[in-house]
């Protein structure tokens, strides 16, 4: 005998629900919908790509059931306009993902066992920093292909191993930067600054204080309040910064991974003033922006760079120049700048060094054909960060035209 019970109850279940639904309130409607969309946008917050594309959706869907229920034509124009925006801005979240890079580029890590087991930790100065002693292999992928596969160490003093420097040397070269400067993408002995140490035949302690996603806001806060250049063992004659137009953003807190990260700003008299962090780690105003930067639209707004950006940049670069020199008397401060051909933003910063008379050495005269045909200095067509080629070429010319002795 067949069981009929199962399929009564739904159609029951259901029948009770859409009378319910239909003699409900339209404000016990909304209410139910609202309560079920809120908890739908924080599950998409944590786990969903385009999350906000979602959320437009999902409010979307509670204020056409309120159009649908409410009497009162002024709720329902009311209703019909906010889902009308939200249809709109949803839109457009949805192209700025849609216009992405078709490739998803994926990375793998492991690590030494013994060691540490994470790429990165938090840093109480600098927001966070690479563990000391590690040691890891790192491969990252464009979909399927295969970019890069290589391995680096982390010395003691938290910095990339250089395996050319001279530890009982006296004299030091100090590099600072941000990817460009650590090497992603290539291994210790290919990195800028072991390249530098071989052409300058192992003659100089070489330190690279460079990590991935730094900026000259981490060199000025190191230079002036960390302990590995406070401490230092050696006496620098040559200090490096390695620049790229992207570090302005980061300079002005204008990226997604701006939190505990050192904040300088400009004073009414120009001066270069430490604030502490951009957000406090762990606070409920950093926990709410790392949410709101999800949002493609928000970021496109907040994160548009100024002049006043530009100008704090300078200022920075300059004042890591002016300690430099008081600190390390004889040392020279040079700026290595990765220019970029019709480029405003690259245009103002190479104006703003020059200015401040700063020794600024331009990739585009480093790198022969940089301008015309860059791909032959990239890791790959997907990543732009240099070579071993380009760092070799780059290290030739420090050698030649700036490491005279």
């Amino acid at each position: 005998m067949r069981d009929t019970g199962t399929p009564l109850l739904r159609r029951t279940l259901g029948a009770f629900l859409a009378s319910a639904f239909a003699s409900a309130s339209p404000w016990i409607v909304g209410l139910v919908a609202a309560v079920l969309a809120g908890l739908a946008s924080l599950l998409s917050l944590k786990f969903w790509a385009a999350p906000y594309v979602w959320i437009c959706v999902f409010w979307l869907v509670v204020c056409l059931l309120l159009a649908i229920r409410v009497e009162r034509s002024a709720w329902r124009v009311l209703a019909l306009t906010i889902a009308g925006s939200l249809f709109v801005a949803g839109g457009f979240e949805l192209a700025l993902y849609l216009g992405q890079p078709g490739r998803a580029v994926r990375s793998e890590l492991s690590f030494e066992e013994g060691g540490p087991q994470h790429r990165t930790e938090a840093h109480d100065l600098l927001g966070r920093a690479p563990p000391k002693g590690l040691r890891a292999r790192w491969r990252r992928y464009s979909g399927d292909r295969l970019m890069f596969d290589v391995s680096y160490r982390i010395n003691g003093l938290g910095l990339r191993h250089v395996p050319s420097s001279r530890s009982t040397a006296d004299r030091c070269i100090l590099f600072f930067g941000g990817s460009f400067t650590f090497g992603d993408g290539v291994n210790d002995q290919e990195t800028l600054a072991n390249v530098v140490g071989l052409r300058t035949g192992r003659r100089f302690r070489i330190l690279n204080f460079g990590y991935s996603a730094y900026g000259p806001h981490q060199m000025l806060a190191m230079l002036e309040r960390g302990e590995t250049v406070q401490d230092l063992a050696c006496r620098p004659i040559y200090v490096f910064y390695h620049g790229v137009r992207h570090h302005v953003h980061r300079v002005a807190g204008k990226v997604s991974w701006a939190y505990h990260e050192p904040r300088y700003v400009l004073n009414d008299a120009g001066e270069v003033v430490y604030q502490g962090p951009f957000w406090r780690r762990g606070s409920l105003a950093a926990q709410v922006r790392k949410q709101v930067v999800k949002s493609r639209i928000v970021t496109r707004v907040l994160h548009r760079v100024t002049d006043q950006d530009i100008a704090l940049t300078v200022a920075v670069v300059d004042q890591a120049r002016n300690f430099v020199e008081r600190r390390f008397p004889g040392a020279t401060f040079h700026v290595i700048f990765w220019d970029k051909r019709d480029s405003a933003l690259s245009d103002k910063l190479v104006a703003g060094y020059q200015a401040r008379g700063l020794r600024l050495h331009r990739i585009s005269n480093i790198l022969p054909g940089y301008r015309e045909a860059d791909l032959r200095y990239r890791l790959d067509p997907d990543d732009r960060h240099p070579n071993a080629l380009a760092y070799n070429l780059i290290a030739d010319y420090i050698g030649r035209a700036i490491i005279a002795d």
